[in-house]
């Protein structure tokens, strides 16, 4: 081999190797290397540094997808393998958009969309401690970053792939002027800021530098980086143009100089196109230019700096932003009109066996709002656990929820004023023997339908109607539930009912009266149901259910053989027979009823078998 050919080698070598470690790019959140968890507790793993795939990525011939897929690496990636990989890194059951194998991950992380992910993440019922709306916030952040980047990452996709200008010393009309990188320490973060009114530069002469009035920012994030091998970088993310009280700013094409040279190989902000409506906020989502980040290695020195270099960036008309919707609880009074946060649900005083309360958005919502509702019924008013009682006038943080009860007809008695808290029958820790409520979600999305299940009805109108389940059993104290309402987007803010200016804005007390209810007037039996003359059982189905036909697998008139099949749970609500004897109650809408040809009397033998089941369903 020639001395030439070797050099030429050599060079070649050299050249690829440069162009593979110029830059990266990914979206959001670094964190730091965390120990790997116990992933039983709900789904916790780890995510480090060491092994960072997005400095180990491998470019495609698609600029456009490999900057989506890095992207999720930065972000997603990132949060899912801290928080999901006890769940979905490994499970086939389940979707492993948190696998090692990141290409993987990120097929599956498509496939299932993040507004599907983001919603299970910051959900306090789908796998806590690992989600939760301590989640909340991260979540919101890399949503809309990813939201952004899907919008980039059609604008690339759009342009034509040969015959293209990409110098950015040829495509930049206006920069921004120098500004000092400081010095950080590995992982500090800061915020760089130029004015947008009399910090930027001409790039070219026959450009009409803009006109922004008196006021308005450019800024960008710098973060100092070093992997655990001792390599530093620099990570540039979240440019955003605000504060522009007098005009509205158009960019397209934002380009990064380091210490005057354009970074090469760049693709993230690259195909960015904004407008941005003019008293935008820094905490608007609307500011956010581009999503994603840009890694630069080399090591950071004290003499660095930086320029924003733009295609396009010219002052104009921009439509103002469409105002946040408005999300409220909303609690019908019989009038109609909104007077209070406490619905009491009271057998004496209703015969209808639900109450509800609405949820609705006011206003434009021409996104989607996901609302969450968290159920914090645990250590109110002091009690130490849920089996704990309390009474509500000694209770200075309920005093509305006294108030309400005072002024109810019947129950302003002291009876009625001792509570326990309400549990639900469902989810972790359910309690068996008392059917309070329901609440089969804790996520609601006030723009499309949502999945009514047995209780949320959705309404193209931007509402949602919550119902709660009648008890009818006498007992020695009252039941209460308190619902905190939250939003999981940034384009809604909550709001007080109207009409109820003193109404918290989001708090709703759920007061079941237990107390006072009816007493049955009858002991309900086996035996007496089983009677063959008289007995609902026996008259109604035991043709059906016998030992010969045996149809749903049981004979009804063998009592351990229902038992042990789980046909009939005694004090369940939630026990087969149970709910397909009450199938008309809303809670157990879509369960076939039975008798199947109907012949039981909803209001005089069903309770019957209602009030059998939740005593115990004696065996006598």
């Amino acid at each position: 081999m020639t001395n030439y050919r070797r050099m030429g080698i050599k060079i070649l070598l050299l050249l690829l190797g440069a162009f593979l470690m110029v830059q990266f790019t990914n979206c959001s959140k670094y964190k730091q290397p965390v120990v790997e968890a116990n992933s039983a507790a709900g789904g916790v793993g780890s995510y480090s540094l060491d092994d960072d795939p997005l400095l180990n990525f491998v470019a495609t011939d698609d600029p456009c997808e490999d900057d989506l897929h890095k992207l999720f690496l930065g972000g997603f990636y990132k949060m899912a393998r801290v928080n999901c990989a006890g769940c979905h890194m490994k499970d086939a059951d389940k979707p492993q958009f948190a696998s090692m194998d990141y290409n993987w991950a990120f097929t599956v992380f498509k496939s299932k969309g993040y507004e599907k992910i983001s919603i299970n993440a910051i959900s306090t019922t789908h796998k806590p401690p690992a989600t939760g709306l301590h989640l909340l916030q991260e979540v919101t952040e890399l949503k809309a970053e990813y939201k952004k980047g899907m919008e980039l990452y059609n604008v690339c996709k759009g342009l034509p792939k040969e015959g293209v200008v990409t110098d950015p010393n040829i495509l930049t009309t206006i920069q921004t002027i120098s500004k000092k990188i400081p010095v950080m320490p590995v992982n500090e973060k800061r915020e760089l800021i130029w004015d947008i009114t009399k910090d930027l530069q001409q790039l070219k002469a026959n450009v009409t530098m803009p006109n922004f009035g008196s006021s308005g920012k450019i800024q960008i994030t710098v973060t100092h980086r070093r992997t655990s091998g001792g390599e530093e970088y620099y990570t540039l993310k979240a440019p955003k143009i605000y504060d522009n009280t007098t005009t509205g700013v158009i960019v397209q094409g934002l380009h990064i100089k380091l210490n005057g040279r354009f970074v090469n190989q760049q693709t993230t902000f690259k195909y960015l196109s904004s407008s941005i409506a003019a008293n935008t906020l820094s905490t608007d989502e609307e500011a956010l230019l581009a999503s994603g980040a840009m890694v630069i290695l080399g090591k950071p020195t004290d003499q660095d700096y930086i320029n924003l270099a733009f295609e396009v960036l010219k002052d104009g008309v921009v439509p103002p932003k469409p105002p946040p919707s408005l999300v409220r609880f909303k609690v019908p009074s019989s009038d109609g009109s909104l007077t209070s946060n406490v619905i009491i649900v009271d057998a004496n005083q209703s015969s209808s066996f639900v109450r509800d309360f609405e949820i609705e958005a006011v206003g434009d919502v021409a996104r989607p709002i996901v609302v969450s509702i968290t159920d914090e019924t645990t250590r109110i008013c002091g009690q130490a656990t849920v089996e704990s009682s309390f009474t509500v006038d000694n209770c200075a943080t309920m005093s509305d929820v006294n108030a309400a009860l005072n002024a109810y007809p019947g129950a302003s008695n002291q009876a009625n004023k001792k509570f326990y808290t309400a549990r639900s029958i469902v989810g972790n820790g359910y309690n068996r023997f008392d059917w309070d409520f329901r609440f089969v979600k804790d996520q609601l999305n006030l723009q499309s339908a949502v999945n009514s299940g047995n209780v949320l009805i959705p309404d193209p109108a931007g509402k949602v109607t919550v119902k709660f389940s009648k008890d009818i059993r006498k007992e020695d104290g009252n039941r209460i539930l308190r619902l905190k309402l939250s939003l999981a987007t940034s384009n809604g803010t909550l709001t007080q009912p109207q009409g109820s200016p003193s109404i918290p804005l989001d708090t709703i007390y759920v007061v079941f009266l237990k107390v006072n209810n009816p007493d049955p007037g009858y002991d309900v039996t086996y035996s007496k149901l089983m009677n063959s003359t008289t007995g609902l059982l026996g008259t109604k189905c035991i043709a059906c259910h016998n030992s010969v036909l045996f149809n749903g697998g049981y004979d009804i008139t063998d009592y351990d053989q229902m038992i042990s099949r789980g046909i009939l749970i005694p004090n369940d609500p939630m026990s087969l027979m149970f709910r397909r004897t009450n199938s008309q109650d809303k809670i157990n809408e879509g369960i076939s009823p039975m008798p199947a040809n109907g012949g039981l009397d909803d209001l005089t033998e069903r309770p019957k078998i209602r009030e059998w089941i939740l005593n115990g369903a004696k065996n006598n």
